[in-house]
């Protein structure tokens, strides 16, 4: 076999030997080889890609309030539902959803097959209500309803590779309400023309109208607020209410009319309708402790009688006012077994003359000033004489003080008088401590009791004796319960006068 010239060598070049080129044309065919899985790899990623996008892309657009961005300002032909003009006035009754594109893997030169197109699930369409027609340049809204028959028709087939449509309907409206009837109109009279007379009620109708209509009824008065026990008499005396003279400061009636039993009175909201009791403590001051005791334990309605011979008497008086007890004055008066029974020093006697009277009474009340009035001490014989009772109790009234007659004996005239002068003036009805024993008081305070809810008023008298001063203390409180009201003397004499 004949070999075949060689060929000619060029100068400058170095021949390969045959051997390197013939083992170099195999490589170049398994680098080509290569080549094709990674074209598959790169044209599925791309696939990948594409479908993502266009998930991504559906999702957004499918929202129902708004637009996307990427939308408006790129839209695509394939993605978007045709718009519904406000000229027409007309909306789609149902949004469908295009086919996901088919992303192709773009294959590099000599690669292999192409990639198939994913197919992705559809998107529901989410109800919306409807809210009227749709402004310019927005997406209409679409409510998904269901059939009448209360059962969603099957789904329709789709060709292969296309996206599945959701089933909607257009929302139906709600049943319209009726609209109530217009009340009938009347019909316009002319000018001039009298009004038609309205008909004559029934006398049911008018029962009925009468009856619909309460009787009007007062509400009660309401009630006194209640005077606390504690309070502060102001400061005595009032200087329209003394006049000076050599002995002393004696009480008158004010210019203006205002009396001494009445301003110096403790205050007291009576409203007419609750017994009253008044208790009178009589012959305080003599002793210190037990003024100090009456003073300080004793409720502020007991009024408190002051012995004229009593020393410190002023700064007594004043303590018992700050108190807040009612202070009244001793007038010593002959009793039926005088002298054995003396009443002490400048005592009115039978014996003596209206003059000498009267002159001994102004010594008494010249002590001390701020009591409301006087009461007699013991005086069973004086009270029962009229001539000599006279000419006093027309001073006192002239002086503008009240009267307590303390013995109150069978034959007494100051009821009489007090009467006859218009003197204010009460006469006492029971003696507390005649015998000052515990059993003895409580019996009488509750004698009292009983008096004041059969007569409306009751006045009892005791002395500054510790078992008075206990007994009387315990059994204040208990009124209130028993719709009983405590007062001082000066009130129980107003409510006697308001009858």
């Amino acid at each position: 076999m004949a070999k075949e010239p060689a060929a000619p060598k060029k100068r400058g070049t170095i021949q390969k030997p045959v051997a390197v080129r013939a083992a170099a044309a195999p490589r170049r065919r398994r680098l080509s080889v290569a080549w094709v899985p990674l074209s598959i790899a790169a044209g599925g990623s791309a696939a990948l890609l594409a479908a993502f996008v266009g998930f991504v892309l559906y999702a957004d657009a499918d929202r129902a309030k708004r637009k996307p961005a990427y939308l408006a300002l790129a839209p695509l032909p394939s993605l978007v539902a045709p718009e519904t003009t406000a000229s027409t006035g007309e909306s789609p009754s149902a949004v469908t959803a295009p086919a996901a594109p088919a992303a192709a893997a773009p294959a590099a030169a000599g690669s292999g097959p192409k990639m198939p197109a994913v197919a992705r699930d559809p998107v529901a369409v989410q109800p919306v209500p409807p809210t009227g027609t749709a402004a310019p340049g927005t997406r209409p809204e679409v409510a998904a309803v269901p059939p009448a028959g209360g059962t969603a028709p099957p789904p329709t087939a789709s060709a292969p590779g296309a996206r599945p449509q959701a089933t909607t309907a257009a929302a139906t409206p709600p049943p319209a309400t009726p609209a109530p009837a217009a009340p009938p109109v009347a019909a316009a009279s002319p000018p001039g023309a009298k009004p038609p007379a309205a008909a004559p009620a029934t006398p049911s109708q008018t029962a009925k109208s009468e009856a619909a209509v309460p009787p009007k009824t007062e509400p009660p008065p309401a009630p006194k607020a209640e005077i606390p026990s504690r309070i502060a008499l102001g400061p005595v005396p009032d200087p329209a209410l003394v006049a000076k003279t050599p002995r002393g400061p004696l009480p008158v009636v004010a210019s203006n009319g205002r009396k001494a039993w009445e301003v110096y009175a403790r205050p007291f909201a009576d409203d007419g309708q609750r017994p009253l009791i008044a208790v009178l403590l009589s012959g305080v001051g003599l002793s210190q402790s037990a003024t100090k005791t009456a003073i300080q334990q004793l409720p502020g309605q007991v009024t408190l009688a002051f012995a004229a011979y009593a020393p410190n008497v002023d700064r007594q008086i004043a303590e018992a006012r700050a108190a807040g007890h009612e202070v009244m004055l001793q007038l010593p008066m002959e009793p039926i077994n005088y002298p054995a029974s003396d009443p002490g020093p400048h005592t009115l006697l039978t014996s003596l003359t209206a003059t000498e009277n009267i002159d001994r009474m102004e010594f008494i009340l010249s002590r001390f000033a701020g009591y409301v009035g006087v009461t007699s001490y013991m005086g069973s014989r004086f009270t029962t004489s009229l001539d000599h009772m006279r000419p006093v109790m027309s001073a006192l009234n002239q002086r503008g003080l009240l009267f307590l007659d303390g013995d109150a004996v069978e034959g007494s005239v100051t009821r009489t008088l007090s009467r006859e002068l218009g003197l204010p003036s009460v006469v006492n009805h029971r003696v507390l401590d005649r015998q000052a024993s515990r059993a003895a008081i409580d019996t009488h305070l509750i004698e009292l009791e009983q008096l004041a809810k059969a007569e409306g008023v009751a006045i009892g008298l005791g002395h500054p004796f510790p078992v008075t001063i206990e007994r009387v203390t315990q059994w204040a409180p208990t009124l209130k319960e028993k719709g009983i009201a405590l007062a001082p003397i000066s009130a129980a004499i107003k409510r006697q006068q308001a009858r």
